[in-house]
């Protein structure tokens, strides 16, 4: 409620009361005196109409740009294999929470999700009834539904998730990622979180024809990930071959022997798989990491507190090992364009995880070293990433011109902290 008086100078007085009523405008009480005031008052009133609807145009938030469709996460389907039999829930519960941290879609808390679905009688998992879609649609208020699975591919595994549409129980969208165990499970949900939330960026029509959610700054986002492909081409282009059979064991200092028929490539930090040869062919026994390279034979070593059954004669070998990266600082000498740099470290990332000879390393808990690996605190960061698990790290810069980026990266050895290549390659970025 706004007081409203006379102005000043005026041979008139208006008193009275003034109280707005939605964008339309005021509404307005009051008591006059004057001689020329009646010719004024629609006047008046009109002004204030204007003003107050103008003013709740341009400061009231825009409902529709504003808005963002809600969805529901279900339960993604666990592997058959009873060993993981969780792995599904797992997921979509950090799912849910990568999905709400990036911001894209209002998602529905899973307490809720799961009091609403009991009390109708839906299942959390595999819903393929469109009517029971629809149904569930409506009981949360959804615009989406997500569901997907996990699927152990006997190597490694594959989650899947669809976006379906709760009017049409259409799919709407959907996207996939590869990890290679479980302890990988928390990093392809981010990758997946990640792709999905970029399919609910709305879509404009540009000038060269590509939508807004296809650009980034400017650049085209297939130009991210073809940089980020190139960049692990690089990686994946290392030669290693190494074959051999255990000779000794030394459980006390947890050191082995090799002798080694072949072994192209080797490096210490190098890390191996150790196979039992069984009824149903070769098992895996556990991994070590070369300490020293001889002629003919190769010493090596495992991690402090791993559970290890090793014996003279199981088998060692570098094939279908997918070697740990990690990715470290990237700056950008051209504009120092941070978010350029972070979006390449993302499709980095999530490349990596695709990777049939790589594998990610970006687990929450190690962004902190990344961050703050320098050339003076390199070798002992290296160190500490590698007892993680970590075995390569890259890291390095662009230089050239926008639109023209070239890289010089560096590919350093957790074990060691040496250079194991330079990468260099011109982008489109």
């Amino acid at each position: 409620m706004k007081r409203v008086q006379g102005f000043k100078g005026s041979r008139f007085k208006v008193q009275g009361s003034l109280r707005a009523v939605g964008p339309l405008g005021p509404e307005a009480k009051f008591k006059v005196q004057g001689s020329r005031v009646q010719a004024l008052i629609p006047l008046f009133v009109l002004c204030l109409s204007l003003l107050f609807g103008v003013n709740a145009l341009l400061f009231a938030p825009s409902a529709r740009a504003q808005e963002k469709k809600s969805i529901a996460v279900l339960d993604f389907e666990s592997p058959v294999e009873k060993q993981y039999f969780d792995m599904g829930k797992s997921a979509s519960d950090y799912l849910t929470t990568q999905l709400a941290e990036l911001g894209a879609y209002r998602v529905i808390e899973r307490s809720r999700l799961e009091k609403i679905l009991k009390e109708h009688e839906l299942g959390m998992i595999g819903v393929v009834d469109p009517d029971k879609i629809k149904q569930m649609g409506k009981f949360l208020s959804a615009d989406y539904i997500l569901m997907g699975s996990i699927t152990f591919l006997g190597d490694s595994f594959s989650i899947n998730g669809r976006i379906v549409d709760v009017e049409t129980a259409e799919i709407v969208g959907a996207k996939s990622s590869v990890f290679k165990d479980p302890t990988q499970l928390r990093v392809a949900v981010k990758n997946l979180a990640r792709a999905l939330s970029d399919l609910a960026k709305p879509k404009s029509g540009g000038p060269s024809g590509q939508s807004s959610a296809e650009l980034f700054m400017g650049v085209n986002s297939r130009d991210f990930y073809d940089s980020a492909e190139a960049l692990i081409r690089e990686i994946g282009a290392i030669e290693v071959y190494v074959v051999g059979s255990l000779t000794e064991v030394n459980t006390l200092n947890r050191k082995v022997r090799v002798a080694s028929s072949m072994k192209t490539g080797a490096r210490e930090g190098l890390r191996l798989k150790v196979q039992k040869l069984g009824f149903s062919g070769p098992e895996d026994a556990g991994s070590i990491y070369v300490t020293l390279i001889g002629t003919g034979f190769l010493e090596a070593s495992y991690q402090e507190g791993e559970q290890v059954k090793f014996s003279i004669g199981d088998q060692v070998t570098s094939k279908n090992y997918r070697f740990k990266v990690a990715v470290g600082p990237i700056l950008d000498e051209v504009e120092d364009n941070q978010d350029l740099t972070k979006k390449y470290r993302e499709a980095v990332v999530e490349n990596l995880a695709g990777s049939e000879f790589l594998d990610s390393a970006d687990e929450d808990d190690m962004q902190k070293d990344l961050s703050q690996l320098r050339p003076g605190n390199r070798k002992a960061i290296l160190a500490k990433l590698f007892k993680s698990g970590v075995d390569l790290v890259v890291e390095g810069r662009f230089h050239g011109t926008p639109g023209a980026r070239r890289t010089d990266f560096n590919l350093w050895n957790a074990y060691d902290g040496k250079i194991v290549k330079k990468i260099s390659f011109e982008t489109k970025l």
